[in-house]
């Protein structure tokens, strides 16, 4: 299974990305749109490498102001006061390929700041509705991307050809991959594709609906998701007549791998087909021969909807290897033959290790299934959590004492918070602790012991 390494190591990269780019803000000179140039395509081909096109407030439409192109350079685009610029790109279209917003192409390393793209629209089996980046590496912050719609891949952004993309404090809405007919329709929100590397920094993706897999975001064939402190909400999959896998993120391939951190990941769906006669699989994520990491998130109320689904919360097979550290998943939902949080199915050597984590309050269409399902022998580790129902012990909280005593959070409304007077409070193994901080970013261990779950109660 591919090493964590990697993702570490992609990492550094973004950063240094992100600080190389940076060295735009002193630019050598600013070109003004409109004052300077009419539109944001002629402003861009205006300014040299470290020089800043700056975009007055307004909406921006037409030849010129959309398939805008950054062809190997690095400057610095951006919404002059910090925003209402808004590129308005017409779809959708009935007739051509479409267009789109903006693509990044040959080694573009440029930054695109505070600028809202709408109505992109990519026909045929094009990929990338709002957002194109190919060979590249980008950083994309404070944008938003929404209505956009592309019949291939990546309804709101599309990342591939060995590429690097940052996308920070970024809302990805209301995108849709498809309408093109069955096999396409991959990522609604974000697709990543041949070995490419995505990093998502308090990003919110919600809405977005993928025709295929991958509602909110879609990784295969050496594809590296990284994503904290993100919102990934109200996305779906499904397929016309079979359904869709993965409401949240789908992650395929021997060498894709996702790391993700401190999210909240709620209400996301893998829908039934046509009919809802056929299998949908994970709710939020599904893991097929990849590797996907998951430590102090939230993951509730998600949703495996057809009469064969499996996996509310998240459904790992072929090989792949979900690993779930310091969260907490509650109300996770599957319609079919189980797994109202959790599903592995060991054909192909799948592994699930759950470790200080609580899952509670499913719901099945079977009614006795459990929080968590296995078939065909997966490699299995539970240790340090609270499982309802779950009754074998490696540290685990079983029997009268294991119910977690959930409160509401007031500022999201998702459910769980703990007290000091919950069973999972000093109840963890801090071997297990990946990350210092808990889902609020404060201190994950407050007492001595680290608390099971994606939230520390305080020390007094």
């Amino acid at each position: 299974m591919h090493s964590m390494v990697s993702s570490l190591g992609r990492l550094a990269i973004a950063v240094a990305i992100v600080a190389s780019a940076a060295t735009a803000v002193f630019a050598q000179q600013t070109v003004r749109v409109p004052e300077d140039q009419g539109t944001i395509q002629a402003g861009i081909n205006a300014a040299g490498d470290g020089d800043t096109v700056s975009i007055a407030a307004g909406t921006y439409s037409g030849s010129g102001n959309r398939d805008i192109v950054l062809n190997g350079r690095n400057i610095v685009v951006r919404a002059r006061d910090g925003g209402g610029v808004l590129i308005d790109v017409g779809g959708p279209f009935t007739t051509g390929n479409g267009h789109r917003g903006v693509s990044f192409i040959n080694g573009d390393t440029s930054q695109f700041i505070g600028i809202t793209i709408r109505n992109g629209h990519m026909r045929g089996d094009a990929d990338g509705g709002g957002i194109r980046v190919s060979e590249s590496s980008p950083s994309i912050s404070d944008c938003v991307i929404e209505d956009c719609q592309a019949a291939g891949r990546g309804g709101g952004v599309y990342v591939v050809d060995h590429s690097g993309a940052v996308l920070d404090n970024c809302q990805i809405l209301s995108n849709w991959a498809g309408g093109a007919g069955a096999g396409v329709g991959n990522g609604g929100g974000v697709a990543c594709f041949d070995t490419s590397f995505v990093l998502l920094l308090d990003c919110t993706i919600s809405g977005n609906t993928a025709d295929n897999d991958g509602g909110g975001i879609w990784g295969k064939d050496t594809a590296e998701i990284m994503a904290t402190g993100c919102i990934i909400s109200g996305n779906e999959c499904t397929v016309a007549g079979s359904g869709g896998s993965g409401g949240a993120l789908y992650l395929k391939g021997a060498n894709s791998i996702a790391s993700i951190s401190h999210c909240f990941i709620f209400a996301n769906e893998s829908a039934p087909g046509t009919g809802g006669q056929t299998q949908s699989r994970g709710g939020g994520l599904l893991v097929d021969q990849s590797e996907v990491t998951l430590t102090n998130c939230v993951l509730n109320d998600n949703v495996a909807g057809s009469a064969t689904a499996q996996g509310g919360a998240a459904h790992v097979l072929g090989g792949g290897e979900l690993i779930v550290l310091s969260c907490t998943l509650v109300d996770n939902v599957t319609n079919g033959s189980g797994g109202g949080a959790l599903y592995a199915n060991g054909s192909g050597g799948s592994t699930l290790a759950v470790r200080n984590t609580i899952l509670w309050e499913y719901d099945d269409g079977e009614g006795t299934t459990g929080q968590i399902v296995v078939v065909n022998n997966p490699t299995l580790f539970v240790s340090n959590s609270c499982v309802e129902d779950w009754n074998e012990n490696n540290g685990n909280i079983t029997g009268d004492d294991d119910d977690p005593e959930l409160g509401t959070d007031q500022t999201t409304g998702l459910v769980f918070r703990i007290t000091g007077d919950s069973s999972c409070w000093n109840a963890g193994d801090n071997s297990w602790v990946s990350w210092s901080q808990e889902i609020d970013h404060a201190t994950r261990i407050q007492n001595g012991t680290v608390d099971i779950g994606a939230d520390e109660v305080f020390s007094e």
